[in-house]
């Protein structure tokens, strides 16, 4: 009896080690890190998470001086934020923060003398990379120290982190010039290793900012008489340029995003329309027109997400074909009128479609809303945020959001056990005072008030791998043969 103890205890420890790993594989399923501007290099502003409405704020932080600048990122617990503090000397501090489920706790703050208005740090490893006037800077994200600077002609804005060792910098205009540069820099070691000053002997100023992918970089460009994107790769050559006026933000100076997915370039182009362009060849695939686009975009790599002011409303897109897949109900009545443009936040995860309207310092309130992400119904809204400024980021399952001073977490509502109300999708029981396809209400007092479209139950708990089922199965089958052979 001791013998067959002994074996039966080590499979049990085992059997308790197998069921550990598959617990934690699970767990790992969650985890999402928003480390650059739009999520990442390919600015596809998505994380592969579930996210289970309703939400609640679970911490806010407001600073005690200064506003936020850009947009935070986010690795590991760490969160990171640009803040100007608002003197005559336009001093920025780089202030780090580690995130827990309910409180942001301050680690380290770095002076830095002025970065441009917009201006979003990156986190690499255990690096933070961030610019200023003087140039780009280097940081341990544990401790804040100065690992190196580099400097650059003109100020660095928001650096793009293609890969360990690698970022895309644009430049601002140097002085008494119109025209910005395009880098490269080494940042293991603080060193420039190309600098892309003129396209075909043009000189040009290269916009905010690069989206890389594929070992590609593709920048928005404009010269004296042309502007368009060119692609560019790792050693600074020029690959193709595609002429064509993009359209730009100027919201906080972040003009002419791009996004880049299974190896399709997305840019929004006036009048206003969506194009899908071949990374390697730059060759138009096909375009979305006519919609009053905005260059909110988002992909999770089967479909892109895009703001109507048409329609004031989210779109889904077939990123291969175009084709619309749905169209949200208009989440900001009376946009298309309103003279003053406020800029779109849209980001999604595995099964939402967040979007925000940005509002100016002291203009009023905005909501947040959340959309099925395979149907587009409305599934959740937030409370009225005063002075909501976006951009909206994804940390694991949580979405941050900000205003000009104040940073704000959502997520799952613990012991919730409600869910929004089943109703059928748009397209199959459209709500009788709201159709999709009607034109929507011009008051512009209110958000939607239209009840829930769809409604996502919470997400199951992980199943146990077929392969694990086999192992146990196994396990048990062994254990029950040694016991005969014992008895």
């Amino acid at each position: 009896m001791r013998t067959i103890y002994r074996i039966s205890g080590k499979w049990i420890v085992s059997i308790s080690l197998v069921i550990a790993l598959a617990t934690s594989a699970g767990s790992l399923e969650n985890v999402c890190n928003w480390s650059q501007s739009h999520g990442n290099a390919a600015h596809t502003a998505h994380c592969d998470v579930n996210m289970t409405p309703p939400f609640g704020i679970v911490w806010e932080k407001t600073l005690e001086s200064g506003g936020i600048s850009g947009s935070p990122v986010v690795s590991g617990d760490y969160l990171v934020i640009l803040s100007p503090r608002g003197t005559v000397w336009h001093e920025y501090s780089l202030l780090c923060f580690r995130m827990e489920r309910t409180e942001l706790k301050f680690v380290w703050r770095q002076s830095l003398l002025s970065a441009e208005l917009g201006t979003t740090p990156a986190i690499i490893g255990s690096r933070v990379i961030c610019p200023s006037v003087n140039g780009l800077h280097c940081f341990d994200l544990e401790t804040g120290r100065t690992l190196w600077e580099c400097e650059f002609e003109s100020t660095p804005e928001t650096p793009v982190i293609i890969q360990n060792d690698l970022a895309a910098v644009t430049t601002k205009p140097v002085f008494q010039t119109r025209y910005g540069y395009l880098s490269l820099v080494d940042i293991s070691i603080g060193e420039i290793l190309w600098t892309v000053k003129n396209l075909e002997g043009t000189p040009c100023h290269f916009s905010n900012m690069t989206t890389a992918g594929d070992g590609r970089l593709f920048v928005c460009y404009s010269a004296t008489d042309e502007e368009g994107i060119a692609a560019f790769n790792l050693e600074g050559e020029l690959l193709w340029k595609k002429p064509g006026e993009m359209f730009h933000v100027f919201v906080e100076d972040s003009a002419c995003v791009t996004l880049f997915t299974e190896g399709i370039l997305f840019a929004v182009g006036v009048p206003t329309t969506l194009f899908a362009l071949d990374g390697e060849s730059g060759d138009i695939l096909w375009s979305y027109e006519g919609k009053s686009l905005v260059d909110a975009l988002s992909s999770d790599g089967a479909h892109i997400y895009v703001y109507s002011r048409a329609d004031e409303a989210a779109l889904c897109l077939d990123i291969h074909t175009g084709k619309e897949i749905w169209k949200s109900l208009p989440l900001f009545p009376g946009d298309r009128e309103l003279l003053m443009f406020f800029d779109k936040s849209l980001i999604s995860s595995k099964n939402c479609v967040f979007i925000c309207r940005h509002i100016t310092e002291d203009s009023g309130t905005a909501n947040i809303f959340a959309l099925d992400s395979i149907t587009g119904g409305l599934i959740w809204t937030s409370e009225e945020l005063e002075d909501l400024s976006g951009p909206l980021i994804l940390w694991n399952d949580m979405l941050i959001a900000k205003t000009p001073t104040t940073l704000l977490a959502f997520g799952e509502v613990r012991g919730s056990t409600s869910a929004p109300p089943e109703t059928a999708p748009p397209e199959t029981a459209p709500p009788e005072t709201a159709p999709p396809e009607t034109a929507p209400t011009t008051s512009t007092e209110s958000p939607p008030t239209q009840p829930p479209l769809s409604a996502i139950p919470p997400e199951p708990s992980t199943p146990i791998p077929l392969v694990i089922v086999l192992i146990l199965a196994s396990i048990v089958v062994g254990v029950t043969r040694m016991r005969k052979r014992r008895s």
